[in-house]
């Protein structure tokens, strides 16, 4: 005797909502992952609604390289510690540098050649090396930094963008070298003369940022 079965309406739309669940639960980490992270206690859309929404703003680097100075030397008084001259040729040291950690993607204080700051700096040129009384000193201090241009992006329609100002950037930058051990002991150095900062910007709208000291 053969039998003749009806199809499963019911099994049908189980089957049907188990691939829609399924699909969306693919979807969606994707999406939040993509997604950053906004900081609710930074932006209220009421009484801080977003600027610059669809152009990039203009940060010229040399202004946000006077700017991360300026702070460092305010920082400086503030610990008791002599104001650093800007030197040029340690700019121009510390722009390289930034430049090539976009170029070349990494982030350190050693490049992929295994060349340290001094090194860089000796292949420039720049001393290395100061007369201090009887002693005497060699090395080239840096600090590096990246922070993003903007702070937080939503895409929906197009893209949005509530960018950093010039000056929200240099805080984040200084803000985050005096945090760390290490880069503040860079930073406020009583020994430190002359100092050059290099700023490169990625096309993802994220600023790296190199500080040398001598």
């Amino acid at each position: 005797m053969d039998f003749q079965t009806e199809p499963d309406d019911t099994l049908m739309i189980k089957s049907h909502w188990f691939w829609t669940f399924l699909m969306v639960g693919l979807i969606i980490p994707v999406v939040l992952q993509a997604a950053p992270q906004i900081d609710s206690s930074e932006w209220n859309p009421l009484s801080d609604p977003p600027n610059n929404l669809h152009e990039k703003p203009d940060f010229p680097p040399g202004e946000l390289e006077r700017e991360i100075h300026n702070l460092v030397n305010e920082r400086r008084r503030q610990h008791g510690r002599s104001p650093v001259t800007y030197d040029a040729r340690l700019a121009k040291l510390a722009r390289k540098h930034s430049r090539d950690m976009i170029e070349r993607g990494y982030f350190h204080h050693i490049d992929p050649d295994g060349r340290s700051p001094s090194d860089r700096a000796e292949e420039m040129g720049i001393q290395t090396r100061r007369s201090r009384g009887r002693f005497s000193t060699s090395g080239i201090a840096e600090n590096i930094s990246h922070v993003s241009m903007y702070r937080w992006v939503v895409v929906w329609y197009g893209t949005t963008y509530h960018w950093r100002t010039l000056e929200e950037m240099a805080q984040t930058v200084v803000s985050s070298w005096m945090e760390s051990p290490g880069h503040r002991q860079n930073l406020l150095n009583p020994h430190a003369k002359r100092e050059g900062i290099g700023v490169a910007i990625t096309n993802e709208f994220t600023v790296y940022v190199t500080q040398n000291l001598r």
